[in-house]
């Protein structure tokens, strides 16, 4: 019942994702031991769950690569002391990776106060993975595009998504063009907008995505060209209506 309550969040933290896609329950603690005085103390469980490790890694590198859309959360002093001036730690909340912000950040982006006038804040490069948040919708529009339709997100199994096969390499019909252009319509799903039209977006996720290329040679421009027709849904050609 506890695990069902967390198909309400509209967003989560990637930790707290990881977790889920891995089947495992977010609210899990394991019983610690403190090395200094030998006390014990529950800690949320993470590398514990059977499978967190590679969906930990998979989100981890879909949001640094801007394939899968994020809040940032990056611990602000964490080294210098600000944190303990203001009597607890605080965070900075980014809309992008740090490094796009040219390394100046925006007095609203802290939660709980802003530095004091003309002083400096060292912030975290590495995002807090546990504040760091991604839309549900985003992120079951990923997994639909990397071909995983099964588990905690989709509680009644692959329906209109009842396509998998075609992605399995190991099926005995693989085909990898088709597999990939299945991946590159999906992967758009959740876009609406597209500034040069359907193809050039199909194109443009091709080449951020070539991981998924599952043939036994390398991607061609010719096979880049015939996945990109078929998976283009906009067939009239001339200037892109809004919405695609």
């Amino acid at each position: 019942m506890t695990l069902d309550l967390w198909r309400l969040a509209t967003d989560l933290s990637v930790e707290n994702a990881a977790i889920l896609i891995a089947g495992g329950d977010p609210n899990a603690t394991d019983v610690k031991e403190c090395q200094f005085n030998g006390e014990t103390f529950l800690e949320k469980r993470t590398t514990g769950h059977p499978g967190f490790l590679p969906a930990f890694e998979a989100l981890k590198n879909a949001v640094m690569k801007k394939q899968l859309k994020a809040v940032f959360a990056h611990e602000a002093d964490k080294t210098n002391g600000y944190s303990n001036r203001i009597s607890g730690a605080t965070w900075a909340y980014l809309s992008c990776p740090i490094e796009d912000t040219k390394f100046s950040v925006d007095e609203h982006a802290f939660d709980y106060v802003r530095p004091p006038e003309g002083e400096t804040v060292q912030i975290s490069v590495e995002p807090d993975w546990s504040r760091t948040t991604v839309d549900v919708e985003d992120l079951k529009t990923w997994l639909r595009a990397r071909g995983h339709c099964t588990g905690f997100f989709f509680p009644d199994g692959v329906t209109s998504h009842d396509s998998d096969a075609v992605t399995d390499h190991t099926h005995a019909r693989f085909a990898p063009e088709l597999a990939l252009a299945l991946s590159a319509w999906r992967g758009l799903e959740g876009q609406t907008s597209f500034k040069r039209g359907p193809k050039a977006a199909i194109e443009e996720w091709i080449e951020k995505n070539l991981q998924d290329w599952r043939g036994r040679d390398d991607l061609s421009a010719s096979a880049k060209e015939r996945i990109a027709t078929v998976a283009n849904w906009g067939k009239t050609g001339g200037a892109p209506k809004s919405g695609g």
